[in-house]
């Protein structure tokens, strides 16, 4: 089983991949859904850290998770989203509302953090589990809606893509 580390302020994640080795380096799909991955990792390791009230710890992962996810979305919206707008034959309606779910997952991302700087339990649990599930239905969206009419794009335009993500978002093998 091959694996792929992703170290974002010095937090590292080691993620499990199948044999992907090959596929994440020429796929868009399998790139970002290998970080959206990473970036889940890092939210559950929050999600513990909390439930155990060790809330120093989990200050420091919610911001490395913050970062990561930032850079996530700063890939899509500033290299991969331009590129379906001009396309709109492709995808049409998706990157609207992609990005009005990373506008909510930046707002939830704000009142979390607010909620760990004041050590607020229960407060950070209740958005947690908004947060967890507004990530996991854009997550499969962007997998079922973006990502693959992006790969079926001409091999020389897609690696030129995968570059700039990979400079951008820093996944490693």
């Amino acid at each position: 089983m091959a694996g792929f580390k992703k170290d974002v302020g010095g937090i590292s994640c080691l993620l499990e991949c199948n044999g992907v080795e090959q596929a994440i380096m020429t796929s868009i799909y399998e790139y970002l859904c290998m970080d959206q991955q990473y970036i889940l990792n890092l939210w559950s390791k929050v999600q513990k850290v909390v439930a155990m009230d060790s809330w120093n710890e989990a200050r420091a992962i919610l911001a490395v998770m913050i970062r990561a996810l930032h850079l996530h979305i700063e890939a899509e919206e500033e290299i991969l989203f331009p590129v379906c707008e001009e396309n709109r034959k492709w995808v049409a309606d998706p990157v609207f509302s992609m990005c009005f779910e990373h506008r909510q997952i930046g707002y939830l991302l704000k009142q979390l953090k607010i909620f760990a700087d004041a050590d607020e339990h229960a407060e950070f649990v209740d958005l947690a589990d908004s947060l967890t599930k507004l990530l996991d239905l854009h997550n499969a969206r962007e997998a079922m809606e973006i990502y693959p009419v992006l790969d079926r794009m001409p091999g020389i335009k897609r690696n030129r893509f995968l570059r700039e993500i990979r400079e951008k978002v820093g996944l490693s093998a």
